[in-house]
């Protein structure tokens, strides 16, 4: 590129520096630059800064790639990448039922190539090895520069493991359609019915004692479950037992509350006539 082309003006005559930036250095994977004032109008002088700009700039772009990749986002691209594969697998199964004959047997022996080690198992299952597995998963999942040293060695290794759980889990779902457990709809059916009391029941503990009350005598109007001079007397005692013990929530309630509770009932009878 001439330098001519590094350079640009503003509507003010102001001369600017554009470098452009390739692809693999931009967050989205596009083409992109960097553009600075060079503070002159004098094309001489923006041409002599320009050159040592553009020097600085091949020089940095001419490094070798050297960014490390955390170990967390290596595992996340790889975890990402054969969770869709499983995904895909199970759709695929639901709608055209289990694998079996050729397919069932590619499974069992990939099964039994991931136990090998990571290098001998990416020869296996690639036609240019290590390496050409690599480079295809970085381009797959958007990764530059691919790694190299101790970041490749970890990323194959995680390779393997995503592989390995990716077959597991393959045959596992295969062997669950192999049968048809007929009491699974009554057991999900029943674990909800009792996550759902546990909430509820959590929830009425939480609530204020008068908040409680109110309900209880609203359901036992609603369903008629009361003689109306029962529900008086059950009224009578709750109002008496709420201002004993205050409008806590019933959970909050101590054996100090129930004491207080039974002296106040037992009062009455010690002081009956002939007791």
């Amino acid at each position: 590129m001439r330098l001519t082309a590094y350079l640009c003006t503003s509507r003010h005559g102001i001369f600017y520096f554009r470098f452009p930036l390739p692809p693999e250095f931009q967050p989205a994977r596009k083409r992109g630059h960097i553009k600075v004032s060079l503070g002159t109008r004098e094309p001489s002088v923006a041409q002599r800064l320009a050159r040592f700009l553009t020097l600085a700039g091949q020089t940095i772009l001419a490094r070798p790639k050297v960014r490390a990749m955390r170990y967390d986002e290596m595992r996340g691209h790889v975890r990402d990448h054969f969770g869709k594969l499983l995904q895909d697998f199970r759709e695929r199964s639901a709608a055209t039922g289990p694998v079996y004959g050729v397919d069932m047997d590619a499974l069992r022996a990939a099964q039994a190539l991931s136990e090998g080690g990571p290098d001998d198992w990416a020869g296996a299952i690639h036609p240019e090895g290590a390496d050409g597995l690599l480079r295809a998963f970085c381009e797959a999942r958007g990764v530059a520069p691919e790694p190299e040293g101790r970041e490749r060695a970890l990323m194959l290794a995680e390779l393997q493991k995503g592989y390995k759980e990716y077959v597991c889990r393959a045959l596992e779902v295969t062997a669950d359609l192999d049968t048809l457990p007929l009491e699974e709809q009554a057991k999900s059916l029943r674990r909800t019915g009792r996550v759902q009391e546990r909430k509820a029941a959590t929830e009425t503990e939480a609530l204020p004692f008068n908040e409680v009350l109110s309900r209880y005598f609203a359901e036992m109007e609603r369903t008629k479950a009361l003689a109306p001079k029962t529900g008086g007397e059950k009224r009578d005692a709750l109002a008496l037992m709420s201002e004993l013990v205050g409008d806590k929530p019933p959970a909050d309630m101590t054996k100090a509350d129930a004491g207080r509770v039974a002296n106040a009932v037992e009062i009455p009878w010690r002081r009956a006539p002939g007791m």
